[in-house]
This record gives C-alpha cells, sequence and structure tokens, in this order.
C-alpha cells in the first residue's frame, strides 16, 4: 500500500496482528509521531491529525517542525561505484550530483526506461549438386539429403 501524503508528510500505513489495529508513524523525520484505528478511512484521518498536532506543538514549543524530506541526503555508495558514477558524468556533460538526480528519476518513474530486445533471422542457402551423371535431384535423393542435414546453433 502506498504511503499517505498531507502537507508534504509521508505516513507508514501498517498492520498489528495481535492487536487487530491499523497504525502507521511519520517517515522523514527524526522525532517519533505515531497514529492509529481500527478501520483505513480512519487511519487515513488519524494520520493527518498526526500531522496537525505535530505542526501545532512544533510552534507551541518555539521549534522548527522537520521538513518531511529535505532534498539532501548522504549516501555511500564505495569507491568503484563512486569512481564508475564519476565517470558516467562527464561522459554525459554533468555534474555526480545531476547525474545521481537523473538515475534516481529514472530509477523511481512508473514508467519503464526501454525495452531492449534482441532478434533476428539466419537465411541459408544450402546448394549442392546432384552427381555428375545426374541432371537432377530425384525425391529419394531429396529425402536422403534433408534427412541426414543436422544444424547446430550458437549463441551470438
Amino acid at each position: 500500500m502506498k504511503p499517505y501524503n498531507y502537507k508534504g508528510y509521508l505516513g507508514l500505513v501498517d498492520r498489528d496482528e495481535d492487536r487487530e489495529i491499523l497504525h502507521g508513524k511519520i517517515l522523514g523525520i527524526s522525532d517519533l509521531v505515531t497514529y492509529e484505528a481500527e478501520k483505513l478511512p480512519d487511519l487515513r484521518q488519524e494520520f493527518e491529525a498526526a500531522v496537525d498536532d505535530y505542526l501545532e506543538t512544533c510552534k507551541l514549543v518555539g521549534k522548527s517542525p522537520q521538513k518531511a524530506y529535505s532534498g539532501a541526503f548522504n549516501v555511500r555508495v564505495g569507491s568503484e561505484l563512486h569512481r564508475k558514477a564519476s565517470i558516467l558524468a562527464i561522459a554525459n556533460g554533468l555534474n555526480l550530483n545531476e547525474f545521481v538526480i537523473e538515475a534516481l528519476k529514472v530509477a523511481t518513474s512508473d514508467k519503464p526506461v526501454a525495452h531492449v530486445e534482441h532478434n533476428h533471422n539466419h537465411n541459408i542457402t544450402l546448394s549442392i549438386k546432384p552427381d555428375s551423371e545426374q541432371t537432377a535431384w530425384t525425391d529419394q535423393d531429396k529425402t536422403k539429403l534433408v534427412g541426414s542435414f543436422n544444424a547446430t546453433t550458437y549463441p551470438h
């Protein structure tokens, strides 16, 4: 199920089988804000009320509410992947940040980027002349030839 979205905050939807309730928390903030309900429509209302309560509480205590997603994050990818991404970025006229943004857009898109298939046919003509004394193939000769022909396919 997709997370709830309200005022730029995302909310997790989960089920507690033991307590037979639905519950969730606001994602992407360091503060812990949770909500629960017995029915799915009620859970959405509880999520929205939790976001409103979080924003109001922050205002009351003089704290700036955290943005659910600031647009900045650190990723540790290892030196080899870092090198490869940097080379590809340069080859495409981008800096590494722009390259990562484009890669994330592709990875998170609902539309497939490309579908590649490799298809082709081989047309093979086999020309075999009949014995020098014969001027044409008989039906019996053709049957013998076809019956003894083996083809092997190799991947390429």
